[in-house]
């Protein structure tokens, strides 16, 4: 599947990024809590900004989508400082 380039305006979250990056891949909330060992619920309210995830599942969500998490940090840090 063809790699999905993600613009950060000031606004966007990593949160917002990670519910455009479910919507590419066809993952459902189900599957993706299911991966993380989260019920669909507790992953629903993280995209809904009501429950915030734990470190060890951002790191699982950056394998699963084959991101690096510095690339990303940096790319954000950039496009802040413009």
């Amino acid at each position: 599947m063809p790699n999905l380039e993600i613009n950060y305006p000031k606004t966007q979250s990593i949160r917002e990024d990670f519910i455009k990056l479910r919507h590419h891949y066809k993952f459902s909330q189900d599957y993706l809590a299911a991966k993380l060992g989260v019920s669909q619920t507790a992953y629903s309210k993280y995209e809904l900004g009501k429950n915030s995830l734990a470190s060890e599942h951002f790191v699982k969500l950056f394998e699963l989508y084959e991101m690096d998490v510095n690339s990303m940090q940096k790319e954000k840090l950039e496009s802040e400082s413009v």
